[in-house]
């Protein structure tokens, strides 16, 4: 398993497979995730150490997810990633800070693929 493990939850299959391609390209090993029981089955399975995790799905609330994260004393880092409401995903950011991730980021849909490798290029930990 490599050092690098990238997740990605999201209900949109062709933005799940734009994401782990641009991972994959990054030396990532990628799983992919399209429900919240599939996203917390592999998270446990897989450990990764970075995450992107879509807002609003189908039978999940992204805020629900972010605290579900921090209750498991998640290390990765988190990449929110929302084309909706601003508030609803700068909340989850600042209630997954407040519940301890270490490393939470709210990334805007659509998203370019340089905006998205410059993000999993970001060293350093913490709240952005």
């Amino acid at each position: 398993m490599s050092n690098d493990r990238l997740l990605v939850i999201d209900d949109e299959p062709d933005f799940c497979t734009f994401v782990a391609r641009v991972g994959r390209k990054l030396s990532y090993e990628v799983k992919v995730a399209t429900t919240a029981d599939e996203f917390k089955a592999t998270y446990r399975r897989f450990r990764p150490t970075m995450i992107t995790l879509d807002m609003m799905m189908p039978k999940a609330n992204g805020i629900e997810l972010v605290e579900w994260l921090a209750a498991t004393d998640c290390t990765a880092r988190v990449f929110i990633l929302s084309g909706g409401d601003s508030n609803f995903a700068s909340m989850a950011k600042i209630l997954g800070a407040i519940a301890g991730l270490p490393s939470i980021t709210r990334l805007r849909k659509p998203i370019s693929v340089a905006d998205l490798e410059n993000a999993f290029r970001q060293t350093s930990v913490g709240v952005h």
